[in-house]
């Protein structure tokens, strides 16, 4: 795989970069009854999309709205032919944001800021159809991505992966939403804490 110029050894990762993610993708995978269309928003360089493909699903939806990460991710999925690539961010609303890289953080780790001429859709505005996963990595946005996929969520039932990494409440203040409290209210469990992340299915 390629990683971002500015970040080239993020594939290699020891944490984050592809065969660092293979176990866990793995065990993620093993909760979904079915793979038809898996969502991969934060999807970066496309570790997931490509490792959920591999798994067989049928369709992905891959979500990343910086261009330097979107361009590594349309090629390490090139020829893949599954997985459908969008440049928007997510969100809870339609509108615009831009994106934040901290101070000496990676790639991965640019974060959602309120105003800038990146489009944000939610979504359940694609209403895409037999979703059977949901990841999300949106460093600390993903309560606000869940919000806006509640209706995805109902009719679907899919297995909701989503990384904990604190962020959330140091970016974003009082107006963060936790998506354990998205979730509970929905009816979902977590049944998996993987390092960071958590895996929530419907009970």
């Amino acid at each position: 795989m390629i990683s971002p110029a500015s970040d080239p050894g993020f594939a290699a990762h020891p944490v984050h970069g592809w065969w660092a993610q293979q176990d866990e993708i793995a065990q993620v995978v093993g909760f979904c009854e079915r793979t038809r269309c898996a969502v991969d928003v934060g999807a970066h360089i496309g570790v997931w999309s490509r490792a959920l493909v591999e798994r067989g699903f049928d369709c992905i939806c891959a979500f990343e709205p910086c261009v330097e990460n979107r361009l590594c991710c349309e090629e390490n999925v090139a020829g893949l032919g599954r997985v459908n690539l969008f440049p928007e961010a997510l969100g809870d609303e339609e509108g615009g944001c831009s994106l934040v890289l901290p101070v000496g953080g990676n790639s991965g780790m640019r974060y959602v800021w309120a105003v800038g001429g990146i489009p944000m859709q939610r979504l359940d505005d694609y209403r895409f159809d037999n979703v059977d996963l949901i990841k999300v990595d949106v460093e600390g946005y993903e309560g606000k991505v869940l919000n806006g996929a509640l209706d995805t969520i109902w009719r679907c039932s899919p297995v909701i992966v989503f990384e904990d990494n604190g962020n959330g409440q140091k970016y974003y203040g009082a107006s963060w939403i936790d998506p354990k409290k998205v979730l509970k209210g929905m009816g979902y469990k977590r049944r998996l804490r993987i390092r960071r992340d958590e895996v929530w299915l419907p009970e």
